[in-house]
């Protein structure tokens, strides 16, 4: 049975300039709400067609910022 306490968390490796950038950029306060719709959206995709998610995350064909051109 799980603790319904229980915050599940995360950790992942990043380098010290993109930590430093998020401290910077990103309110400690609003980090999780942050990456909770970004992980969503990831988790959707990956659904949808996991190797072409992967495929395109890693070669960088598809970015976040691309969104922002779209708006």
């Amino acid at each position: 049975m799980s603790n319904p306490d229980h915050i599940p968390r995360i950790t992942i490796t990043l380098r010290q300039d993109q930590i430093d950038d998020l401290r910077y950029l990103i309110d400690w306060g609003i980090r999780s709400k942050i990456f909770e719709p970004i992980v969503d959206d990831l988790i959707s995709m990956l659904k949808k067609d996991k190797a072409a998610t992967l495929a395109l995350l890693l070669s960088r064909e598809l970015k976040l910022e691309d969104y922002l051109k779209e708006a």
